[in-house]
């Protein structure tokens, strides 16, 4: 029997920025899969920090003092690589 490969997603609290608080979500079959996760999990910690008012500038430190970042482990993927605030 031929094992299927499947991907894993590294979440990266910016927080405390210690392995011990990271967590590794695996099983996706895909790697297009295993992007999308990462990059919504990136988002949805965008979208947490934002406040009426604030500037792109703000919103880029709060993310980067107390948000998360996911990767796809084996793959060239960061979700922080794809940020625009």
């Amino acid at each position: 029997m031929v094992e299927k490969k499947t991907y894993s997603v590294l979440i990266i609290d910016n927080f405390h920025f210690d392995p011990e608080h990271d967590m590794v979500i695996e099983g996706f079959p895909t790697a297009k899969l295993a992007v999308e996760y990462a990059r919504c999990i990136v988002r949805s910690s965008i979208e947490h920090h934002r406040k009426s008012g604030q500037t792109k500038a703000e919103l880029k430190q709060l993310w980067h003092l107390f948000g998360e970042n996911a990767s796809v482990l084996g793959h060239k993927y960061r979700g922080s690589d794809e940020l625009e605030f």
